[in-house]
Protein backbone atom coordinates (compact mmCIF):
# COMPACT_ATOMS: atom_id res chain seq x y z
CA UNK A 1 0.00 0.00 0.00
CA UNK A 2 1.31 3.65 -1.13
CA UNK A 3 1.37 6.08 1.62
CA UNK A 4 0.32 9.61 1.80
CA UNK A 5 3.64 11.22 1.82
CA UNK A 6 4.72 8.98 -1.45
CA UNK A 7 2.50 11.62 -3.15
CA UNK A 8 4.70 14.55 -2.10
CA UNK A 9 6.52 14.83 -5.18
CA UNK A 10 3.53 15.29 -6.89
CA UNK A 11 2.66 19.13 -4.80
CA UNK A 12 3.67 22.10 -6.94
CA UNK A 13 3.71 25.57 -5.55
CA UNK A 14 1.83 28.12 -7.51
CA UNK A 15 -0.75 25.24 -8.44
CA UNK A 16 -3.95 25.78 -7.12
CA UNK A 17 -4.77 21.88 -7.04
CA UNK A 18 -3.15 19.76 -3.79
CA UNK A 19 -1.58 17.42 -6.28
CA UNK A 20 -0.51 17.98 -9.96
CA UNK A 21 -0.53 15.17 -13.13
CA UNK A 22 -0.43 12.47 -10.85
CA UNK A 23 -0.46 9.01 -13.34
CA UNK A 24 -4.03 7.84 -13.41
CA UNK A 25 -2.30 4.19 -12.23
CA UNK A 26 -2.27 5.34 -9.07
CA UNK A 27 -5.57 6.39 -8.61
CA UNK A 28 -6.72 3.74 -6.24
CA UNK A 29 -3.97 3.84 -4.24
CA UNK A 30 -4.59 7.92 -3.62
CA UNK A 31 -8.16 6.84 -2.51
CA UNK A 32 -7.29 4.31 -0.40
CA UNK A 33 -4.54 6.58 1.78
CA UNK A 34 -6.41 9.61 1.73
CA UNK A 35 -9.90 7.49 3.33
CA UNK A 36 -7.38 5.75 5.91
CA UNK A 37 -7.03 9.47 7.26
CA UNK A 38 -10.75 10.79 6.69
CA UNK A 39 -9.43 13.31 4.03
CA UNK A 40 -11.72 14.11 0.79
CA UNK A 41 -10.43 15.38 -2.62
CA UNK A 42 -12.10 16.40 -5.62
CA UNK A 43 -10.62 14.65 -8.70
CA UNK A 44 -10.12 16.14 -12.00
CA UNK A 45 -9.17 14.15 -14.77
CA UNK A 46 -6.63 15.15 -17.11
CA UNK A 47 -5.98 14.03 -20.87
CA UNK A 48 -7.06 14.04 -24.53
CA UNK A 49 -10.24 15.49 -24.74
CA UNK A 50 -10.97 15.80 -28.59
CA UNK A 51 -11.04 12.98 -31.36
CA UNK A 52 -11.41 9.99 -28.96
CA UNK A 53 -13.93 7.27 -29.60
CA UNK A 54 -16.04 8.22 -26.03
CA UNK A 55 -16.10 12.24 -27.13
CA UNK A 56 -17.99 11.05 -30.29
CA UNK A 57 -21.65 12.09 -29.08
CA UNK A 58 -20.18 14.69 -26.88
CA UNK A 59 -21.12 18.59 -27.56
CA UNK A 60 -18.10 20.71 -28.23
CA UNK A 61 -18.38 22.85 -25.02
CA UNK A 62 -18.15 19.30 -22.85
CA UNK A 63 -14.92 18.01 -24.75
CA UNK A 64 -13.38 22.04 -24.46
CA UNK A 65 -13.88 21.64 -20.61
CA UNK A 66 -13.62 17.74 -19.08
CA UNK A 67 -11.80 14.80 -19.44
CA UNK A 68 -13.61 11.28 -19.05
CA UNK A 69 -12.01 9.06 -16.65
CA UNK A 70 -11.47 6.28 -19.07
CA UNK A 71 -9.63 8.55 -21.42
CA UNK A 72 -7.27 9.98 -18.99
CA UNK A 73 -3.92 9.95 -18.31
CA UNK A 74 -3.13 11.82 -15.50
CA UNK A 75 -5.29 13.39 -12.53
CA UNK A 76 -5.04 16.40 -10.44
CA UNK A 77 -6.57 16.63 -6.82
CA UNK A 78 -8.28 19.76 -5.33
CA UNK A 79 -9.20 20.04 -1.40
CA UNK A 80 -13.22 20.57 -0.99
Amino acid sequence: MIQLSTFDQFRKPGVRSTYYRVPIALLEEFREANAKFGIFYKIRYRGPRFNRPSSYKRSFISMATTCLKEDATHFSAYKY
